[in-house]
């Protein structure tokens, strides 16, 4: 009988096979775990690897805001906090059509690196920076800039030469952090269209209780630019005007506040104080034509032809495509007589931008005032007044083709609208209108006016004088 000898177990061996079991078990779970973190932690590698963006770039019309890691230590929550705090509130401002993201890895080192980020994504603003446990310096770079921003038909202010915002804010400092996303929502409400709140936004934002030391550094003077931005848009240019001199006070070198600030004393008639800003914007930035065209508007208005024309001939050396600087040169040319010339400038002013609408008010003046084109003429002020139905000015243009068509009923209707539009001049015009219609008492009240008005004004002073005492003479 064979006897059944058992094996003998060494001691401790169910044990090691147990806890093989539980390590291989423990490296499925980790690798479980690395894979799924490696996929939520670097969605944008990922993206990237796979030909894809984590999400979508703006379309033509939207806000995008990214906001990128920032580098240095522990910046993790410095990075999402922003980026959580603007998305919370401009869901709660129902800003409409804009949207904030986060973009994780690859953080940008300059300014470069933030620019590119937000041209691959079509983005209006990216906001990055640094951060430690000590603070945060987040900077602000707009991508989107002129393409956002609606250009004045006449003027055209501009947010250029502006310097990158970034301003340092010490951790735990939370009245500086919250100044920080006022003036961050603030620059968002704007560039979606939504200047009174954001001139509320911004406002806020220097409500907030800093200590003054620190207003430079926090970069006050460019919250009272975008300010004095957000004022003039809404077309309250008295506020406007208090916002750019204080931005000026805090960043005397920001040429774009003295522009925008000369634009206003253009508009209110105070042309010195105009030149003086223009002059001063030049100085700082030479190389932008449109300030040279609206300082040479000024000399205009001065009567210092010369300096009006070194203006104009400078701006198209700078940007030979700025139609604004052959329209006003070729009224400088009108002025001086040499009626082709200036024909010459507006043809290529609406060479470059045909629907120009002063291009073509003013075209069509050339073109009546020497007697020729006079259909074209009419096309032209026409389609100015399309353009512009409250300009006062195309108006008396356009009464001007009519009287010299043949048709003075309809040039006294344009006459009328001009003069309801407070263009006073217009009142030479309907004097002449009145005067071929055979209407002598009227002609005779309008030229009156008229020169009480202009005494001055060549050579139309002088023809309304010659025409006053001839039909005083012939009663």
């Amino acid at each position: 009988m064979t006897r059944r000898v058992s094996k003998t177990r060494k001691p401790g061996a169910r044990k090691t096979k147990a806890s093989d079991i539980l390590k291989w078990l423990w490296a499925v779970l980790g690798a479980v775990a690395m894979i799924v973190g490696f996929a939520l932690d670097a969605p944008e590698f990922i993206g990237r690897w796979l030909g894809h963006r984590p999400f979508k770039p703006a379309a033509e019309s939207e806000v995008l805001v990214i906001v990128t890691d920032f580098t240095g230590d522990e910046t993790i929550e410095t990075d999402t906090r922003i980026y959580r705090t603007l998305s919370e509130r401009v869901e709660a401002s129902q800003l409409e059509n804009v949207r904030v993201e986060r973009l994780t890895g690859n953080p940008p080192l300059v300014a470069r690196d933030a620019i590119k980020i937000g041209e691959e994504y079509n983005a209006t603003l990216v906001i990055w920076g640094t951060a430690d446990q000590y603070g945060l310096e987040p900077r602000y770079e707009v991508v989107r800039n002129q393409e956002l921003i609606p250009v004045q038909a006449e003027f055209g202010i501009t947010t250029a030469d502006l310097p990158t915002f970034s301003a340092y804010v010490a951790q735990g400092a939370s009245n500086e952090f919250e100044y920080l996303m006022l003036f961050s929502l603030g620059q968002i409400a704007y560039y979606s269209g939504d200047y009174q709140q954001a001139f509320s936004l911004l406002n806020e934002a220097l409500d907030i209780h800093v200590d003054p030391a620190r207003q430079e550094q926090l970069g006050w003077g460019t919250v009272y630019f975008y300010q004095g931005y957000a004022a003039q848009q809404t077309g309250d240019d008295a506020t406007a005007l208090e916002s750019y001199s204080k931005a000026i006070e805090f960043s005397p070198r920001n040429s774009a506040a003295y522009y925008n600030r000369g634009l206003i004393y253009d508009r209110q008639g105070s042309t010195r104080l105009a030149i003086t800003d223009y002059s001063t914007a030049i100085t700082l930035n030479a190389g932008d034509a449109r300030y040279f065209v609206n300082r040479g508007r000024m000399y205009f208005i001065l009567g210092d032809y010369e300096s009006a024309r070194q203006d104009y001939d400078e701006a198209l050396r700078l940007n030979p495509e700025l139609a604004s600087a052959y329209v006003n040169r070729g009224l400088l040319y009108h002025q001086e007589g040499d009626i082709d010339a200036a024909i010459a400038d507006y043809n290529r002013g609406l060479d470059l931008e045909p629907d120009n609408p002063f291009a073509l008010n003013n075209r069509a003046f050339a073109y009546a005032v020497k007697g020729v084109s006079l259909s074209e003429a009419l096309v032209d002020a026409s389609a100015a007044i399309d353009q512009l139905p409250d300009n006062g000015n195309f108006y008396d243009t356009r009464g001007l083709v009519y009287l010299k068509m043949g048709n003075p009923d309809a040039a006294l209707i344009d006459y009328n609208a001009a003069l309801d539009l407070n263009t006073l001049y217009a009142y030479y015009g309907r004097g002449m209108t009145y005067e071929t219609l055979g209407m002598t008492d009227q002609a005779i009240s309008d030229y009156t006016t008229f020169l009480d008005l202009y005494p001055n004004l060549d050579p139309e002073s002088v023809d309304a004088r010659l025409r006053l005492d001839a039909l005083i003479g012939g009663q």
